[in-house]
């Protein structure tokens, strides 16, 4: 999520199922809900402790990821994010791990209103998620990430033995999330751990973080 004034906008990667609504984290009422780009009705549902369900149009309008604009009838105010949840896999073998669901380790980082990770001003500040890995194998690795001009710098992503680095560049500002291909990554079945962390120095912050997308290899 971004939000300006009392309009947010969600990032969507994950296209929910037909019939599956997308849950927006928060019960302040919406005034009205729309795609940026392309057509097909957004309907608004019922609200509950996790918030305010949206049902989508069937179609997903642009890949990799679309925007649906909600504006509110009032400043909203985030429900309490659920943060250290174990991720489960999707149908199709692939995790998405949304900032969330992260286990925050470190005296700045932290989770922010809008759903990002932020404040990442501190090198030994990191993030790790817990999975449920029912089929071990080889993941291409995708960060969701949205970085300042000047700012941004190396990081590692590792899961037991496995390791793969990367380099937070600019993407155009702090809301302007983009994917960035970082490698591959092995993971082992069963419920296992994998973090993200700087390497080395960085100017000012490190990023905003969305989510980590891990897609069998062959499939991205």
């Amino acid at each position: 999520m971004t939000r300006k004034g009392n309009t947010w906008y969600a990032i969507v990667f994950d296209w929910p199922k037909a019939g599956e609504p997308l849950v927006v984290p928060t019960t302040t009422p919406i005034q009205s809900a729309q795609l940026l780009n392309g057509s097909g009705e957004v309907k608004i549902g019922a609200s509950d402790e996790k918030g305010t369900s949206i049902q989508l149009p069937s179609a997903k309008p642009m890949e990799p990821a679309s925007i649906v604009v909600i504006d509110f009838k009032s400043e909203p105010q985030p429900v309490k994010a659920a943060v250290g949840t174990k991720v489960e896999v999707s149908i199709d073998g692939s995790f998405t791990l949304p900032a969330s669901a992260a286990f925050l380790h470190g005296q700045r980082i932290k989770l922010e209103p809008t759903g990002n990770l932020g404040y990442w001003t501190n090198k030994s500040d990191y993030a790790e998620w817990s999975l449920d890995v029912r089929k071990a194998g080889t993941f291409d690795v995708e960060v969701i990430c949205g970085v300042a001009p000047d700012d941004g710098g190396g990081f590692t992503i590792t899961s037991g033995e496995s390791e793969v680095a990367g380099n937070a560049q600019s993407t155009g500002g702090w809301n302007d999330y983009k994917p960035l291909k970082v490698g591959q990554i092995q993971l082992h079945s069963g419920v296992v751990t994998l973090t993200l962390k700087p390497s080395g120095e960085f100017h000012h912050a490190l990023m905003n973080l969305q989510a980590i997308k891990l897609m069998p290899t062959g499939r991205s």
